[in-house]
């Protein structure tokens, strides 16, 4: 059973159960009043009952000030979950938390919590507020806290400012300060779709006694499933499908800290390629109907790793065509990869220009002989063209180019009670076959139009 100590200078110490206490509160305040008139002493708070939950803005203010000197990280939680700023999840762990680290200058403890305003009703990342408390010898003080939450969403690259939860992650000398920092994740979710994860450093500042920690932006945390610290670095992994798929370095570099190294599994990338010039090419994005940001594009040649940056969410398709380039198609865009850089084929000067969706999510492409690209998307069939290009109303998920040079798609026409289809291009003509009928192709080719359809 929890024991909660309760100190009233010049008099003895009473030491009573947290469920006793809940039980007799009443008398409690009442001995409380006698033994203050005769010492002379004011109640430390109002809020310290532990039934009685303080404003949610003055939950870490409150907390210091009810909180005896040698209080332990259980005795904070304790507080917390009372009032209800900490609870657990129905899939496991908690929401909000407390823990004692070391990240005060010349490693001092401080207590570091993060709680929230609306357990009882948000089921979904409630908005909460980290606080970090600082020990003195005989009380606890304040040193940080994140601002109120407030419904309005904000980039949470630039401030703690929003809507926003927060998770400590890691706990290690990232400055090279010699005290400890904290790796804070910084998140916020629909519950459905949107979903933003920031990963921030808080650190001890020795020469700002009026501002003693420090936050730094360190990046974009949508993809990563595991940090940690150590020797002054920072390590992001992330994981495909529970592989240990990349690991990105980072360091600090004056005010920001910079990428200086990564490396990749390629045994667990979602798509690859090889083109003629030796080089494999990966992806490691897994599609999210929330579109996250992207892994981006990585090259190994020669034993070298490259990394490109792709300015669309997720690699979709990832294929070497038979002009022996590499292409890549994404939610909103279509690459090609020229002269160690990605060309937007969308927007390529050389292409007749087209009208399209805004994310027009690639699942196949194939190159005819005369350069025309098609390319099989989730709102259309796309080709484009030197000469001309164009958008037929058909959701494809696969196509390919015959040795005669005529083009095969398995799409569908967005009507449920039809029946459709294979496609058929010769020219500007489209013959429509059902998906009973017997294609006029190769076994070989007419399977691999068919997908998992019938045959």
């Amino acid at each position: 059973m929890r024991r909660i100590d309760i100190n009233v200078k010049n008099q003895a110490f009473f030491s009573v159960s947290g469920a006793w206490l809940l039980r007799r509160i009443g008398l409690v305040l009442a001995v409380c009043s006698l033994l203050l008139e005769a010492c002379g002493q004011t109640a430390v708070s109002s809020y310290c009952p532990p039934e009685t939950p303080p404003p949610f803005s003055e939950t870490a203010q409150v907390l210091a000030a009810c909180l005896p000197p040698e209080a332990t990280v259980d005795d904070a939680v304790y507080y917390l979950r009372q009032w209800q700023r900490v609870g657990d999840r129905h899939w496991g762990g908690t929401w909000g938390d407390a823990l004692a680290a070391p990240i005060l200058p010349g490693g001092d403890m401080a207590l570091v919590l993060t709680y929230h305003a609306d357990l009882t009703e948000v089921t979904w990342n409630p908005q909460g507020k980290i606080a970090i408390l600082g020990q003195t010898a005989d009380s606890w003080q304040l040193l940080f806290e994140s601002p109120d939450p407030i419904p309005a969403q904000t980039d949470g690259a630039e401030t703690l400012a929003g809507n926003w939860a927060y998770e400590v992650l890691a706990v290690g000398d990232a400055t090279g300060n010699g005290t400890a920092d904290l790796l804070v994740e910084q998140s916020w979710t629909s519950g459905s779709k949107s979903h933003l994860r920031y990963v921030k450093l808080f650190t001890a500042v020795d020469e700002s006694p009026a501002d003693p920690i420090r936050v730094i932006y360190v990046g974009d945390a949508s993809l990563t499933h595991r940090y940690h610290i150590a020797d002054r670095l920072i390590h992001a992994t992330h994981l495909v499908d529970g592989q240990e798929a990349i690991t990105r370095t980072y360091r600090l570099n004056g005010d920001n800290f910079a990428l200086v190294a990564q490396t990749i599994n390629p045994e667990a990338a979602v798509l690859s390629a090889t083109t003629p010039d030796g080089s494999d090419w990966y992806s490691f994005d897994v599609e999210h109907t929330y579109s996250p940001p992207s892994y981006g594009l990585y090259q190994v040649q020669h034993g070298r790793l490259h990394h490109f940056e792709l300015p669309s969410n997720q690699i979709l398709n990832l294929q070497t065509l038979s002009d022996g380039r590499l292409y890549v198609g994404g939610w909103e865009a279509v690459f090609r990869m020229e002269d160690g850089r990605l060309v937007d084929l969308l927007a390529a000067a050389e292409l007749a220009p087209v009208v399209t969706e805004s994310q027009w999510a690639v699942h196949d492409m194939a190159l005819a002989a005369n350069g025309d690209l098609w390319i099989a998307g989730r709102m259309g069939l796309l080709r484009l063209g030197q000469a001309h290009s164009q958008v037929y109303p058909y959701f494809a998920t696969a196509v390919l180019v015959a040795p005669d040079q005529s083009v095969w798609v398995r799409a569908w026409d967005g009507q449920a009670d039809r029946d459709c289809c294979y496609l058929h291009v010769v020219g500007e003509e489209i013959i429509v076959y059902s998906h009973n009928e017997s294609l006029p192709l190769s076994p070989e080719l007419a399977a691999k139009i068919r997908g998992n359809d019938h045959p």
